[in-house]
Parts: C-alpha cells; structure tokens; sequence
C-alpha cells in the first residue's frame, strides 16, 4: 500500500512570480517524492504543481524527523555511525529542498531516547550527525538545525514529540512564524507535535512507519485529509 499526498492545510496562493513558484514547485515536489511522499494522488501534473507552489513554496522552514524519514528506521536505535543508514533518495532531496527557494530552513526534531537511557552519549549522537550532515551536504543539501530530545518516555519533557517543545524551539530559532513553517513526518507523534505547535501544515510521509500509521487511522474512522491508494489505485 502507498500512502498518497498528504497536506494537512494550505498556505495562501500568491499570483506574483507565479512562474518562478511554479518552478520551485518542481523541485520540492521532487523533493518530497524522494523523501517519501508518493505524489498527489489522483491529480493531472500541473494540477499537482498548483497545489504544491500554494502549500510549499511560501515556508520558510521545514521541519523533518530523523528516523523514518531521513534514515532507515529498523525499530532499533542507531547506536553507531555504521548503524545509520540514508533512506535513498533523502539526501538528494533534501538537497532539492535546499535549492528551491533560497533563504528556506531546514530543521530535525528528533526524540532519541538512547541517549536518556545511557545506551550513547552525547558526543556519540554528534558523531552520528555528523556523518548524516555529511552525506547530505554532498547531495547538495544543508540542514540549519539540528533538536534533540533525549527524555525517556516515563520522564518526558516539553521538548519530546509529541509534546511542541522541539518544533516551537526551530520556530524560535530560525524566527518564522508558524504558519510558515511545515513539518514532515512518519508518525501521528510528528503530527500532534506539530498541532500542537499551532503548525498547519503538515505532511505524513510514506516511509518508515507512516504508511502504517494512515491504514490504522482509516481504520479507526479518525477523519483525517489523507489518501491511501492499494497498489491497484482503489481508494480505502
């Protein structure tokens, strides 16, 4: 099954430069393609195009999680460099993102527990960051910011998704609004964080655990603005 698009919530439509921002449409379609996103499901291409320059060409910071979105997530933590893993494509585009529209940020919120339980220090994240900065820096990306928060789940802060802290934290830092801003994500977590936050927009992506997480949503009834396509295009 392949999660389909995923906006929850739009930005404003501005006609000026409309060429350009259809443009730049392209490349963070592509971008968000090769960070999981399938595609707009049941759309014609340049109907695709209009609805991705409304929704992202005007942020001004991206906000991603790690795990699931940015490297393979095995349901274990990455302990060591050696454990990290790009999902291919993320760094590329990542760095599309990057391109598209410059003055953009792009930030990562990500919970890592392993290192509140004493499993790696702090200097051991740095150096597995480091790597991951690394590999996307030489697909032509930038990250701007990197939050983490490192609480255990029985001892959470305001910082730990899905609490806002994280998110309000890039907002502060990089001084964007939070209706210019967009969260991506592979969990209901990463969703609620980004509620939380009072962040409209948001995209579920179909890598790591969000496809499963849209089929139990359906599941459940709870209305949320997504599709879910089978491979043979049925709509669940």
């Amino acid at each position: 099954l392949i999660l389909r698009l995923l906006v929850f919530g739009a930005l404003g439509f501005m006609a000026e430069g409309r060429g350009p921002r259809i443009a730049a449409s392209r490349r963070i379609l592509s971008g968000l393609r090769g960070l999981g996103v399938g595609g707009v499901d049941g759309m014609s291409h340049t109907k695709a195009l209009k609805r991705c320059c409304r929704t992202y060409c005007s942020p001004s910071l991206f906000i991603l999680d790690r795990d699931g979105v940015i490297n393979v997530d095995r349901g274990t933590w990455v302990l060591r460099v050696e454990d990290f893993e790009m999902i291919p494509g993320a760094a590329e585009a990542i760095g599309r993102i990057t391109t598209s529209k410059k003055g953009a940020r792009i930030a990562i919120a990500t919970n890592q527990s392993c290192v509140g339980r004493g499993m790696i220090t702090q200097d051991d994240l740095r150096d597995i960051h480091q790597h991951m900065l690394g590999q996307i820096e030489r697909a032509g990306g930038r990250i701007d910011s990197i939050h983490v928060a490192p609480d255990t789940p029985d001892q959470a802060s305001e910082r730990r998704k899905p609490a806002p802290g994280m998110l309000t934290e890039a907002l502060d830092r990089h001084g964007v609004d939070r209706h210019s801003a967009v969260m991506i994500g592979d969990t209901m977590g990463d969703m609620l964080a980004a509620t939380r936050a009072g962040i409209p927009n948001r995209l579920l992506v179909c890598t790591g655990h969000g496809h499963q997480r849209g089929l139990e949503a359906h599941g459940k009834g709870l209305k949320l603005p997504l599709r879910i396509d089978s491979a043979s295009g049925q709509k669940l």
